[in-house]
């Protein structure tokens, strides 16, 4: 278990250093000078070009990306060019707040959706079954921006019953949450019910309620432990798509997050403020990938046989 574990990590290295390269040399090509948007419009070429020299932009693109591997080797993510501050700092001041939003949204995707895909799996082409199959397709189809806006619309500004955004308190978090995670909850529904479906009527299934165990044994200690492992693979995906999403949602519902700093630092062409993000959401991503890569000898013995 050590050695896989071990192994996995060493696999990880060059995703996370191809990761660096691609965004250093994204931010790059972006168009616009950062040094001109620093100094503003009213500066002249010579004002602009020592700025550009104080800030390391007039050196090669090769010698810039040598000193940035140079400062995150000490931990070192530079300073935001739009801010004078820290890039750690600031990330780390937002982080918490795109974790708690993530791990709602996940928390939702997790207890709806495999509700739902269990309720749909245990009598298929019932009503029940059409209903939330036809709640599912809604869910995957609706784009996240329209539904963040007509949550708003419905649950603040009519009702008023939940705050448009913000981090001030928990109920803050619940539009958001709920707008990231109503989709992946869908995807993880109709991924269930399908899979749920398949294991229901292998051989071993029917055996089981052959020698007389309860339709509820069955499901629980016989179907739904298989039937988890595509289910797993989906969440460990989503949990890093629902980082993504978090980019929209964060903007929509004002929260100041990893998410709306990486949209507010690629407009103001903040190269050390956007590659410190995304190589966060980056390194949180490959760990839960991870993590759910491990997962799968808890829920399949053959793989930890494998893996020994």
């Amino acid at each position: 278990m050590i050695g896989n574990v071990i192994g996995r990590l060493l696999q990880v290295l060059p995703t996370l250093f191809g990761v660096l390269v691609l965004v250093f040399a994204m931010t790059h090509v972006l168009p616009g000078d950062p040094a001109r948007l620093i100094a503003g419009p009213e500066a002249t070429d010579a004002e602009v070009a020592g700025l550009r020299a104080d800030l390391g932009l007039d050196q090669p693109v090769g010698a810039q990306f040598i000193t940035y591997l140079s400062n995150l080797s000490r931990g070192e993510m530079g300073r935001s060019l739009h801010s004078n501050r820290p890039v750690v700092d600031e990330l780390a001041a937002r982080l918490p707040r795109t974790l708690i939003l993530t791990g709602l949204a996940l928390a939702i995707m997790i207890s709806l959706g495999l509700a739902a895909g269990i309720i749909s799996a245990i009598k298929p082409d019932s009503l029940r079954d059409h209903l939330l199959t036809g709640l599912s397709l809604t869910g995957i189809s609706v784009p996240l921006f329209w539904l963040g806006l007509m949550l708003v619309l419905v649950f603040s500004y009519h009702l008023r019953w939940l705050p448009t955004g913000g981090t001030s308190s928990l109920r803050g978090y619940i539009l958001p949450a709920v707008t990231l995670g109503l989709g992946a909850a869908a995807m993880l529904a109709r991924l269930m019910r399908s899979s749920l479906l398949d294991i229901i009527h292998q051989d071993y299934i029917r055996t089981a309620r052959a020698k007389g165990a309860r339709e509820a044994v069955v499901i629980g200690r016989h179907a739904l432990r298989n039937a988890l492992i595509p289910a797993v693979t989906l969440i460990g995906l989503e949990a890093g798509i629902l980082l993504g999403g978090a980019v929209i949602v964060e903007t929509i519902f004002s929260i100041n997050g990893i998410g709306r700093y990486l949209v507010q630092s690629i407009q103001y062409r903040d190269y050390p403020a956007t590659q410190g993000a995304v190589l966060v959401i980056a390194v949180i991503f490959i760990t839960v990938n991870l993590l759910t890569d491990l997962s799968y000898g808890l829920l399949d013995p053959r793989q930890r046989r494998g893996a020994a």
